[in-house]
């Protein structure tokens, strides 16, 4: 027998139970630690639910530090200042949602990646093949002086950095911002959408960094 709503919502005791979120309701740190725990989760279960397999599935390592867009997804725009997956880190990438979205393991934690600024699938493997490639980049890593390996683990750059040691440090500009990575300036944002430009003389180093000083202490490396 279908009860009231208002008879529904009370015990036999008539009195109403209490709220099941009453953790939440009483520990609001509680309840928004609650959700950050759940928020990769729930984003993994949102892209697996409508994704293809990709078959073979796609394996290596990351190239570089790549900087998380939110808990639990990694974004080709790579804003500075958040945290990030290292560099070395394994990959096993094994399914794929409308072209742009990819959901696998990387360093065994359950994570997605997203190209912005892809226009077709293609784009996107393009990007992917990128960033996951076939050779730990730790091996080079470990044969580059001390400064440069500290600078590297801590996610950010000194000067005289080749490109491919900013590159492992920062990861690759988006690119909508640097469609070149030849060229003798690369152009990253933070979050904020305050921009640094990093400059390389014509030997291929790092020559200077053109940022607000809050913004480019997210970045170099030092004291």
């Amino acid at each position: 027998m279908t009860l009231p709503d208002q008879t529904r919502a009370t015990d036999v005791t008539g009195m109403r139970p209490p709220s099941q979120d009453w953790l939440g309701a009483a520990f609001p740190s509680v309840r928004r630690a609650m959700a950050r725990l759940a928020a990769p989760f729930v984003a993994a279960a949102t892209l697996c639910a409508c994704a293809t397999a990709i078959d073979p599935p796609i394996t290596g390592y990351l190239c570089c530090n790549l900087r998380f867009a939110r808990p639990g997804w990694i974004s080709s725009d790579n804003h500075l200042g958040r945290g990030f997956v290292p560099a070395g880190e394994a990959v096993r990438l094994d399914s794929m949602k409308r072209d742009y979205y990819l959901l696998g393991t990387v360093g065994g934690r359950t994570i997605g990646l997203r190209d912005d600024a892809a226009s077709n699938r293609d784009d996107t493997m393009r990007w992917v093949r990128r960033v996951v490639v076939g050779v730990d980049p730790r091996v080079e890593l470990a044969t580059w002086p001390p400064a440069i390996r500290a600078a590297v683990h801590a996610g950010k750059i000194v000067l005289g950095m080749s490109r491919a040691q900013v590159l492992m440090a920062l990861g690759p500009p988006s690119y909508l911002d640097t469609p070149d990575t030849m060229s003798p300036a690369w152009r990253y944002r933070t979050a904020a959408d305050e921009q640094a430009e990093l400059r390389f003389r014509d030997d291929g180093t790092l020559a200077e960094v053109v940022a607000k000083p809050d913004v480019a202490r997210t970045i170099v490396f030092g004291p």
